[in-house]
């Protein structure tokens, strides 16, 4: 199989993402919203649980999808409600949530274990299982393709998804079969159990992700928050444009451009830069080595 190569970043990237994640969204929705309904119908615990398993890889795909579009019309800038990292771990909660509930269910399931018709019912369930698997596999390796020739991380992330997906309704398939068997719901139980842990495990994973990029974010606001304000503290700033922090080693080097205040020429200039970067590498609030000055007048002009 092979796929055409766009350069990353490209409209042509973009836009074959979008259309692969989209077809990815579309898919899940149809086989969630078809396990959902027959789950209900012949009241089975793991069909429901794999139904939700799938809606819920449709719901990251999404929010995936709205964070790659609000990146490109923003171009970095601050992200929205529904973009932003504790909205993705909020997403993740939910989904947890769920996961510990079919873990619930299956448990108490399994822990009564029942006769079960061995009916058409069981025929159908099997049959759309197999199907949703198919076409999951299908697609994993189209987004495989897709994402290497688009070198997208949200396509690779997409596929393993739809793999994941694909393993938990396998499990479901499994005991569905063991019940057309045996007879015995204890194994489609356990599935349940499974694919309950299936879900939860893999949003406690975005949950970390979410959260570790939101707090490294905040970590760097706070430093540079801090810094700006010692910055203020020194006699003939007036105010701070940009800090950058770059690692060194175990230290840091620091970018800093400052504005001063208005009537200082040439030489208060110098004495000025030098005065500031003086005090940043002597502050004891973080471990600054070198730092980088650049002072300009109100207007914008550099000296």
């Amino acid at each position: 199989m092979s796929g055409q190569i766009y350069s990353s970043g490209s409209p042509e990237a973009a836009s074959a993402v979008r259309n692969t994640v989209l077809v990815a969204i579309v898919i899940n929705s149809v086989f969630a919203a078809a396990k959902l309904a027959f789950g209900i119908a012949y009241q089975n615990t793991a069909v429901l649980a794999d139904a939700v398993y799938t809606f819920c890889a449709a719901l990251l795909s999404l929010h995936a999808l709205m964070v790659q579009s609000a990146g490109r019309r923003g171009g970095g800038a601050k992200k929205g409600i529904l973009t932003g990292g504790p909205a993705a771990a909020l997403l993740s909660f939910l989904i947890f949530c769920a996961g510990v509930l079919f873990i619930v269910l299956g448990a108490m399931a399994f822990m009564r274990p029942k006769a079960v018709a061995q009916d058409a019912s069981i025929i159908i369930l099997i049959v759309l299982l197999a199907l949703s698997i198919a076409a999951r596999e299908a697609l994993f390796h189209f987004t495989v393709v897709r994402a290497r020739g688009a070198g997208s991380l949200i396509l690779r992330a997409d596929a393993t998804r739809l793999r994941i997906d694909a393993l938990a309704s396998a499990a479901v398939l499994g005991g569905l079969i063991c019940v057309l068997i045996f007879g015995d719901d204890a194994v489609l139980s356990a599935a349940a159990m499974a694919v309950g842990a299936f879900i939860a495990g893999a949003a406690l994973l975005s949950i970390r992700n979410s959260l570790r990029k939101f707090l490294k974010k905040s970590v760097k606001g706070k430093q540079n928050s801090a810094l700006a304000n010692f910055i203020l503290g020194v006699s003939g700033v007036h105010s701070v444009g940009k800090i950058e922090l770059r690692p060194f080693g175990n230290s840091l080097h620091a970018d800093v451009e400052i504005y001063a205040e208005p009537g200082l020429q040439g030489l208060e200039i110098k004495e000025l830069q030098d005065a500031v970067a003086a005090a940043l590498e002597n502050q004891t609030i973080y471990d600054i080595k070198r730092c980088f000055v650049t002072v300009r007048k109100k207007q914008g002009m550099a000296e």
